[in-house]
């Protein structure tokens, strides 16, 4: 009988056992919002499979525009949804052309696009023009000079990759290739990218891996005259030696970019796990402020350990949507500001929660939970520090999760699995 119980206790155990993964691999990668009802139909999301984006700048005509080639999956029935926030000249899906117009989603926190046509679950190619009037206002066409950010913001709605061209939420992940092509022209440009580059004379094509979302990619075409460079490299832990390279107006900036980086790196390195993206571009400038892509940043050199931090949580464990966002914020303080710990979640100063159901289901930024997002992190180190504290398992869930889009729901998992803790009130105390 004791052999007979003992063996229903272990098969139990490896029932829950196998339901807790399953839990876990099912909210991996599963947004706040999904599909609604429109027009007697749906809005359905869809998956990006691969994207090609084709930008010509043509200094004879004084133009600029992206034509675009998407190939999608959709699982159900309805009306695709992307998004793009700049003027679409025209859109064809399966060669026919379509309308894509603007529409709010139900809880008002957003704008995207809409395909106005009910396509049947399956593979669909859309192709699109569009301007790049963000473009525009930094080319110089009486000068024959083009210096191009195409850089991103997690501050404000829809400033994420939808801002040059058609692109899908932050939890869709899929290969990208940007082809830029310059006519008229005899100055030389450069692109400053963290794609695999290639150049032909004033052309470039940029391909990107296919974990990419919409807040990874870094690009910056400018004159090649404009920045001072210096290329380096680092030894990772894992024997790998990764690329560096340091831009910027200014010399002084990059001597003190250089001589901080290694040591940023071999604290990660040593804490959480060796540089996990295939090189390490640095856009940076004299003050604070800035933003991380994935294995690059553009960013002022006071903030530049916060910004090399979100390589890892943020751009290497990636947020599904913006109501995760607050996840790699809050790892990314704590670990800069030096690991405190915190006898209590929240401060007398902050608010004890972070109230992030409060939030619409569309929000796609980032939420301003810097310090009490801190503060949680640290509370969880000091009440686990007689199991090693968050340290260890924010390495393990890093190698677990790299290159992949988490939830909050996921983040919670996972502690409870690492910790063998229920943690649903101090999350719905102080998270939810």
């Amino acid at each position: 009988m004791r052999i007979r119980e003992l063996n229903e206790k272990l098969y139990s155990l490896l029932l829950i056992g196998s339901f807790f993964s399953l839990i876990l691999q099912s909210a991996q990668a599963d947004p706040s919002f999904h599909s609604f009802e429109h027009n007697n139909s749906k809005a359905v999301l869809v998956d990006f499979k691969k994207a090609l984006y084709e930008v010509v700048i043509d200094f004879n005509k004084k133009t600029s525009f992206v034509n675009s080639s998407i190939k999608f999956e959709q699982k159900e029935k309805g009306h695709p949804i992307f998004d793009l926030s700049n003027h679409v000249f025209e859109a064809r899906l399966e060669g026919q052309e379509v309308k894509t117009p603007e529409i709010s989603s139900p809880d008002g926190a957003t704008k995207f696009r809409i395909i106005n046509k009910v396509t049947s679950p399956g593979e669909h190619v859309l192709n699109v023009k569009n301007d790049i009037d963000e473009f525009t206002q930094r080319i110089d066409f009486s000068g024959g000079e083009a210096n191009l950010a195409m850089w991103l913001s997690d501050l404000s709605d829809r400033e994420f990759l939808e801002i040059f061209v058609p692109s899908n939420f932050e939890f869709d992940q899929y290969k990208m290739t940007f082809k830029f092509t310059i006519i008229g022209t005899n100055i030389e440009h450069e692109v400053y990218s963290n794609g695999k580059v290639t150049k032909s004379k004033n052309s470039f094509i940029i391909e990107f891996p296919d974990y990419f979302n919409s807040s990874s990619p870094y690009i910056h075409l400018t004159p090649s005259d404009i920045y001072l460079e210096e290329k380096t490299t680092f030894e990772s832990t894992c024997g790998r030696k990764v690329g560096v390279t340091i831009y910027s107006p200014t010399l002084e900036v990059i001597e003190e970019t250089k001589n901080s980086i290694q040591s940023i790196i071999s604290e990660l390195e040593e804490k959480i796990a060796p540089w996990p993206h295939e090189s390490l571009l640095i856009n940076v400038y004299e003050g604070g402020g800035g933003m991380e892509y994935a294995g690059a940043t553009e960013t002022g050199i006071e903030a530049l350990k916060h910004e090399i931090i979100h390589s890892y949580f943020a751009r290497g464990v990636m947020p599904a949507d913006g109501k995760s966002s607050w996840i790699d914020e809050a790892i990314t303080e704590w670990m800069e500001n030096g690991y405190k710990q915190f006898k209590s979640p929240c401060s007398q100063s902050a608010e004890c929660s972070l109230e992030i159901n409060s939030l619409d289901n569309f929000t796609r930024h980032t939420t301003l939970f810097y310090h009490e997002g801190e503060q949680f992190i640290g509370y969880l180190d000091l009440k686990f520090a007689d199991k090693g504290g968050m340290i260890p398992f924010l390495s393990h869930f890093f190698k677990k999760y790299k290159f992949k889009t988490v939830t909050t729901e996921v983040f919670k998992l996972e502690l409870e699995s690492y910790f063998d803790e229920d943690l649903e009130p101090i999350f719905r105390n102080y998270v939810y």
